[in-house]
């Protein structure tokens, strides 16, 4: 479904649909191990506190790379 109504898509659209959100997935458990070894090598909870884990989130995924 689209905002134009019911759309049928090819199997390489569907393949190429579910590529793009399993690079997105991965760009997140990526950042998510990124974040979990900063806060391992924190020395005490302020700089814990500190830390903006809002930052370095892919915002979308294009060609496999998080943009």
């Amino acid at each position: 479904k689209s905002a134009s109504g019911w759309t049928v898509l090819t199997l390489a659209e569907i393949k190429a649909v579910a590529a793009a959100i399993s690079h997105y997935v991965q760009a997140c458990f990526s950042r998510e191990k990124d974040l979990h070894a900063i806060v391992d090598g924190m020395e005490d909870a302020a700089a814990v506190i500190a830390l903006d884990i809002t930052k370095g989130w892919p915002n979308s995924v294009i060609g496999g790379a998080a943009a």
